[in-house]
């Protein structure tokens, strides 16, 4: 955690895992793909900023959570 160098806080970022899932599909010039990233929704960050002026607040930043993507394309020989 950012201002915590002497890991003084007593707070610490919590541990996490996530899935995410890609299909894809090859043929000809053809490649489709569809993803699923954190599959399980799972609610996380991985950084934070312990305040300089109130001695026990942090923010957190979460990142993103379940997320769909689709993608075509074709290659031209």
């Amino acid at each position: 955690m950012d201002n915590d160098q002497g890991n003084t806080f007593g707070v610490k970022i919590p541990a996490y895992a996530v899935a995410d899932l890609k299909l894809a599909w090859q043929a000809g010039g053809w490649r489709v793909s569809a993803a699923v990233n954190n599959l399980f929704n799972e609610k996380y960050y991985n950084y934070a900023v312990r305040s300089q002026f109130v001695a026990d607040r942090y923010n957190a930043y979460p990142l993103p959570e379940r997320n769909f993507t689709m993608t075509a394309e074709y290659t031209f020989r």
